[in-house]
């Protein structure tokens, strides 16, 4: 893992919004795109990024 991405981890672990802002819009694309060829279906790609998301903002709250 990169330097910066685990500076963000520890950020959002600490419930820094911004932190998870940053991760969101660093990956959302990316993954985005990599479920996009993995299930040839935007929608469900799109909904499977945003769960996964929403999942890891709600996990956020358990590190603290």
């Amino acid at each position: 893992m990169e330097n910066e991405d685990q500076i963000l981890l520890d950020q959002l672990k600490g419930g820094d919004y911004t932190a998870y802002e940053l991760i969101f819009k660093k990956y959302y694309k990316v993954l985005s795109t990599k479920a996009y060829f993995m299930l040839e279906d935007d929608m469900e790609a799109e909904d499977l990024v945003q769960n996964l998301f929403i999942s890891i903002w709600q996990k956020s709250f358990s590190f603290r």
